[in-house]
């Protein structure tokens, strides 16, 4: 998948989750003496797959964490949201295969909330860290993604967002987003943000099962010489997912989810060098953790 649309997708995961499903509240954030912080933790096995034009295979294990605090910033629903977030992918390569052991981001998240209207919000996000492949850390590691959305929603069940992302780190460094999330019929979703586009249908109070596209993935500066042609360049690393997800609500405040399914593309772009490594079909498997307090 091109980076210009899978930063597409990522960027919605602003725009439409974060205000609304970070907190688990609507846009306003949480009201009353709901919990205020949020954590999730995640582990993802996605399985080996031979490369189309290069004689290898590789395989990636995922593991992500993460906590936000809020706070309301003066009596017009305003919010300040503060967090920091690990990811880490464990590439496991054949042989003279040109990749990294890892490709790991350290970030620190900051954003902020301001309702304009009933129906118009305006939601503004840094995530400035150190994006790389584990190696010595150097200045060219930094980047500092942005974002800036504006939400419309004149019903509880349908919101539209559009806005704009800058990724320095993207062949696509400014990008226009587009997205929605639609509770088109009781106990029914559509969505098209990070991490999935697909449908979801309530199973009860407590469980929901969802089906679609996800999505896995970033840009990372690659420090160590990998072949004598690639060292300090950008690596965008990407996974397009067929799944199915199945999300069960342990209490008010804690929600597990099993994601499998089938990476129908995955890469390893090197795309300021011209050179692409595009893998076979795997099967994968997650496990995902989201709690407030």
């Amino acid at each position: 998948m091109s980076p210009k649309i899978m930063t597409l997708v990522s960027a919605l995961t602003l725009a439409i989750l974060a205000p609304a499903h970070s907190t688990a509240q609507p846009a306003g954030g949480p009201p009353g003496n709901q919990p205020a912080n949020t954590f999730s933790f995640s582990v993802d096995a996605s399985g080996s797959a031979d490369f189309e034009d290069f004689a290898g295979d590789a395989s990636v294990t995922t593991w992500a964490a993460g906590m936000t605090h809020s706070f309301a910033h003066g009596n017009q629903g305003s919010r300040v949201f503060i967090g920091a977030d690990l990811k880490r992918h464990d590439i496991s390569a054949s042989a003279g295969t040109p990749l990294p052991d890892t490709l790991q981001s350290w970030t620190l998240n900051l954003a902020y909330l301001k309702p304009m209207s009933r129906e118009w919000s305006v939601f503004v996000s840094a995530k400035p860290g150190i994006f790389n492949d584990g190696s010595k850390t150097t200045s060219d590691a930094i980047n500092v993604p942005l974002s800036i959305f504006a939400r419309y929603s004149t019903q509880p069940d349908l919101a539209w967002t559009f806005g704009i992302l800058v990724d320095f780190f993207d062949e696509t460094p400014v990008l226009p987003v587009v997205g929605v999330d639609w509770r088109f019929s009781p106990g029914w979703r559509l969505n098209v943000g990070y991490p999935w586009i697909g449908v979801g249908r309530e199973l009860g109070s407590n469980w929901e099962i969802r089906g679609g596209v996800q999505f896995q993935g970033g840009g990372y500066w690659v420090e160590q010489r990998i072949a004598p042609n690639i060292r300090g360049t950008l690596i965008d690393y990407r996974e397009i997912r067929v799944a199915v997800d199945v999300v069960h609500q342990l209490s008010t405040n804690l929600e597990l989810m099993l994601s499998v399914g089938t990476n129908v593309d995955r890469r390893f772009d090197y795309f300021d060098r011209g050179f692409d490594l595009k893998g076979e079909t795997a099967g994968f498997i997650s496990f995902g953790l989201k709690g407030r307090f």
